[in-house]
Formats: C-alpha cells, structure tokens, sequence
C-alpha cells in the first residue's frame, strides 16, 4: 500500500510502486536496500523511485509489511513506513543517506500548510518538518490515537481515554504540539 503523493507534500519524484521481478532478474538500475532492522534473510523489491531529472532506483526492504511510502515537508525525502515497526526518511538523490526515526508508527497524518508529516503511535504525535523531528506530544490517550483534522494551528485528534470509558477528545498546537 504506497501512498507517496496522497498527503499532498510537493515532491520531486514519483513512485512506481506496482513492481514485478524482471523476468531475466536484472533491475536495469541500482537497488538500494532500507538499511534498518532486517527480518527477511534477503531485501525484497519495494518500489521504484524516479527522481525528478535523475536516475532511476529500486528501493528494497528487508522487513516485511511496507505499510507506505509517503511523500515529507522535504520534497527530496522520502517516508518508508513499516506498520509498527519503524519510520525511515530517505534522499532520494542519495538513497544510502538515510535516517530512522525512533518512532513506532501506527498511523500518517499530515498537515500541509505547517509543512508537518504526523506519525503517530498508540499514545502520542510526532512532527517531522522538513529538517527532521520538530516536535513530539506528550501522551494524549491511553491507546488507539486518530488524528481527525489537521488546520489552521492545531491538530485535532481522539483516542480511547486512560479510564477506560469512552474517547478522548482534543487538539494540539501545530507550531509545538502541546495541548491547545
């Protein structure tokens, strides 16, 4: 499931991410494997980055389950998301330049205008900006967190509350992700 341009963050590639092993088993271009946390005994295929003027490349994973590929607030990166597993930001003109976050995602928001992707886990939101982590929430809920609308300067959001009857209910600043 590869969303790379559905959060609506500019970016200077595009993503084929409908790939099938080449019949003769040459790519024709460079694989670059996710450098995190490997599960599989051997890197899979993921998708295939065309960078804006530049040459193309596989990207592979050695874990299983790439919950998404999103596009970030730098149009140069690239989000590879593994559902409860791990975030990593790639250059997509460097692909070895990678960074992972330490987040444990469960869901990605965005808000677009702040320029922030929302990675969120169970409890709290982290930013990512264009320069990397901005800011992290404090726990907002005891589990299951949504965000339901990013706009404006806050972030809304709701999740199951710490005494187990009913959700929670509340937003954040988006400029520092305390509660608004």
């Amino acid at each position: 499931m590869v969303h790379w341009d559905d959060l609506g963050f500019v970016t200077n590639y595009a993503v084929d991410d409908d790939i099938e092993y080449p019949g003769d088993g040459q790519w024709g271009m460079p694989i670059h494997e996710l450098a995190t946390g490997r599960i599989l005994p051997t890197p899979g295929p993921v998708a295939i980055i065309r960078p804006t003027g530049g040459e193309p490349w596989v990207l592979a994973a050695g874990f299983i389950g790439v919950a998404g590929l999103y596009g970030t607030p730098d149009p140069n990166r690239l989000c590879a998301f593994e559902r409860f597993g791990r975030v990593v930001l790639v250059d997509i003109r460097n692909p070895a330049d990678q960074v992972e976050l330490a987040v444990h995602p469960v869901r990605i928001a965005a808000h677009v205008d702040r320029g922030l992707l929302l990675v969120c886990d169970w409890q709290s939101v982290t930013a990512i900006g264009a320069e990397g982590i901005r800011w992290k929430s404090a726990e907002l809920v005891r589990d299951d967190l949504h965000i339901t609308r990013a706009r404006g300067d806050r972030i809304d959001y709701w999740g199951n509350s710490y005494s187990g009857v009913g959700a929670v209910r509340g937003s954040l600043d988006a400029r520092t992700g305390t509660a608004a």
